[in-house]
């Protein structure tokens, strides 16, 4: 009998042993789990948080490529754990593979890249020498090496840069989408290119390419500087074209409008002249030149009546 009892609470205590395994071993997951994707991820040593925000951050990216509010003040957060471990050699060594790996997510490299910009750690030089590389090389994601100059240009050199976004912007077999994105970099290196932007304009015949060269060229401080007679006529071929949309048209208008402001040249005032007489011109780009006519003068000319539907039909066009 007593064999018997001792049996039943080896057993028992068998059971029970069992159970506690399973029961702190439900606890240990729960506790993982909420350690690594929960709230409490902030319990580990710094370099394991880093490594998890980077993780986090991943998610949020490929989540919500359009970040707002909450998203936002969470990945702040992400951010910030990240940064502690950038002195790091392997953590900061795995954040560049990652930014210049071909195959990974644009938005996830943009994002890092974000990230090593808003840092107060200094990069090392080491580090810059590969995003230099990545700069001069022929290939490569343009939308990235926009990225890398725009936040850390001030540590690169942008000559090499410069020579390969104009080769690309002239090689006749890069997509539209692709120059348009070329033109945005090269009007981010603040660099004097009103001649190149006119002779691309001369040569051009995409209307989504001349809205963004118009766009480069009214930004360009150096265009006070090319040759006004040629600049005007081609302004005028423009404006007085069925050829062009509205968008070419305004944007026609307002760079002309520029050499006006800078000189009260008389040569933009009978342009402007001629453009608002014009009974070819379209209705909307009449408006717009009678609206910036209208600065410079005393007596002002009434402005065309365009009604509400027109207007809606006007903004919806491309």
């Amino acid at each position: 009998m007593i064999i018997k009892n001792l049996k039943l609470i080896f057993r028992k205590k068998k059971i029970l042993l069992l159970f506690s395994g399973i029961f702190f071993l439900i606890l240990f997951i729960v506790f993982l789990f909420l350690a690594l994707f929960q709230p409490w991820w902030k319990v580990w040593p710094t370099s394991i948080r880093s490594n998890i925000a980077l993780n986090h951050l991943a998610i949020s990216v490929f989540e919500n490529p359009y970040c707002r509010s909450d998203c936002y003040l969470k990945r702040k957060i992400y951010y910030e754990e990240i940064q502690k471990s950038l002195d790091e050699e392997k953590f900061m060594d795995k954040i560049i593979s990652i930014i210049l790996d071909e195959n990974e997510n644009i938005s996830w490299r943009i994002e890092l890249i974000k990230v090593l910009s808003s840092s107060s750690v200094e990069l090392p030089a080491v580090i810059l020498d590969r995003f230099q590389k990545y700069l001069d090389e022929d290939f490569g994601n343009i939308e990235v090496k926009e990225n890398i100059f725009l936040n850390l240009g001030e540590q690169l050199n942008s000559t090499n840069y410069f020579s390969f976004l104009q080769s690309k912007l002239l090689d006749d077999s890069i997509p539209v989408s692709e120059k348009k994105n070329i033109i945005k970099n090269l009007t981010s290196l603040n660099y004097p290119l009103a001649d190149f932007y006119f002779s691309l304009l001369l040569t051009g015949d995409n209307q989504d390419i001349l809205i963004e060269l118009l766009r480069a060229l009214g930004a360009d401080s150096s265009r006070f500087d090319l040759n006004r007679e040629e600049l005007f006529v081609f302004l005028a071929s423009l404006l007085e074209s069925d050829d062009y949309n509205f968008n070419v048209r305004r944007l026609a208008l307002f760079v002309l409008s520029d050499f006006w402001d800078e000189k009260r040249d008389p040569a933009v005032s009978a342009l402007f002249r001629r453009i608002i007489a014009s009974e070819e011109l379209d209705i909307f780009s009449k408006y717009f030149a009678i609206d910036i006519f209208n600065n410079y003068l005393d007596d002002k000319l009434p402005l065309l009546a365009i009604d509400p539907d027109s207007w809606d039909w006007y903004y919806q066009q491309e």
